[in-house]
């Protein structure tokens, strides 16, 4: 027993729950242990030792149980660090851990439910509440980075490249604004390809069809998933297409090249096709009409080469939408897409030989 404490333990051995030891210092230093551990593991640890110390045995274990429910699995969790107040722990020894609460939600996903979640009793009988306090100090400290697992599944940047060498790599090929039933009529076609000799090796997928309509819109479409739920995104984006339409020839309704507006954009929705009161197949999205602009895709250019009319040769171009905002679905999901809003009445086929997409939250 420290000198000098003999009388404490006098004073208070009329109690029924007291009791003393040679050991006293040892509910301060060695109660600091684990104020919870790993947010993740959502376990139960002691929230400091001081009621086998500075309470009966009766009542050892009440004297700062953490109760760690946390963790930042989905989201941040609530981290009862500290847990119940030790109404039976001696000296006071018990009500560590009411900081030990905010120490562990402060660690968010970092889980750790502070170095002390409830640091018990000292000599005097009251590191109990002072641990309250110190708990959250130990939180933040021992987990380094408070709450900022909270969107660790999330991507808040993305930057993605799809080539198209040996396969569609999850992108798809889709029609609107002609008559249903008149898929073969229109020549509709979407496949992965070997690219044309003037292109040079690989792969690509090509995208055609007979524009009998003077309406045809041709594109291609991928989901991309784990972006921020129902999150504002700055899209950027940039295709390489093979065109063999010069900007210089002429054509029935409009011209190969000029008249046929490349689209870029993005939404929440999936996009499909619906008939309309004409029986005419119509996109869920606001593309805009040729060469005018919707509020989901944007219009960045036309399929022109700058080879002489009539070569027939196929060139490669690159086309780029910057700086478009666009907001994700609730599951964090986001589809792209892109492609032709044809004014001529001819047949348009495209090889589609890279896809680049970059995307920064808001």
């Amino acid at each position: 027993m420290k000198r000098g404490t003999w009388w404490s333990c006098a004073l208070i051995a009329a109690l029924p729950f007291a009791g003393c030891s040679d050991d006293e210092e040892s509910g301060g230093p060695s109660a600091v242990a684990s104020g919870g551990t790993s947010g993740a593991s959502g376990g139960s640890t002691s929230g400091g030792r001081a009621a086998p110390r500075g309470g009966s045995p009766g009542s050892s274990g009440s004297g700062g149980k953490a109760s760690v429910t946390g963790g930042r699995e989905a989201g941040g969790g609530s981290v009862n660090a500290g847990g119940a107040s030790g109404a039976s722990g001696a000296g006071r020894g018990g009500s560590a851990g009411r900081g030990g609460s905010t120490g562990g939600r402060a660690a968010g996903g970092e889980g750790s439910g502070g170095e002390s979640g409830g640091v018990a009793g000292d000599d005097a009988g009251d590191a109990g509440s002072s641990s309250g306090g110190t708990a959250s100090a130990g939180a933040a400290g021992a987990s380094g980075n408070a709450g900022a697992a909270g969107d660790a599944s999330f991507d808040s940047s993305l930057e993605r490249t799809w080539n198209f060498d040996s396969d569609a790599e999850g992108w798809s090929g889709a029609f609107s604004d002609y008559p249903e039933g008149e898929e073969d009529f229109y020549e509709l076609e979407f496949a992965q390809a070997a690219l044309p000799a003037e292109l040079g090796d690989g792969g690509g997928l090509r995208l055609g069809g007979d524009n009998h309509s003077d309406d045809l819109f041709m594109y291609l479409t991928h989901r991309l998933e784990g972006l921020k739920p129902s999150a504002s995104y700055t899209l950027g984006v940039e295709v390489d297409i093979g065109t063999n339409a010069p900007a210089d020839c002429g054509g029935i309704g409009g011209s190969p090249g000029p008249s046929v507006h490349f689209k870029i954009g993005a939404s929440a929705r999936e996009p499909a096709s619906s008939l309309d009161g004409q029986g005419i197949l119509r996109l869920n999205l606001d593309k805009g009409n040729q060469a005018s602009d919707g509020a989901d895709l944007k219009r960045v250019g036309d399929v022109g080469n700058t080879l002489v009319c009539p070569d027939p040769m196929y060139q490669r171009k690159t086309l780029a939408l910057s700086d478009f905002v666009v907001t994700t679905a609730a599951d964090g999901s986001l589809w792209l897409v892109v492609g032709t809003d044809s004014g001529f009445e001819g047949q348009t086929v495209l090889y589609y030989d890279r896809i680049s997409v970059s995307l920064v939250a808001r």
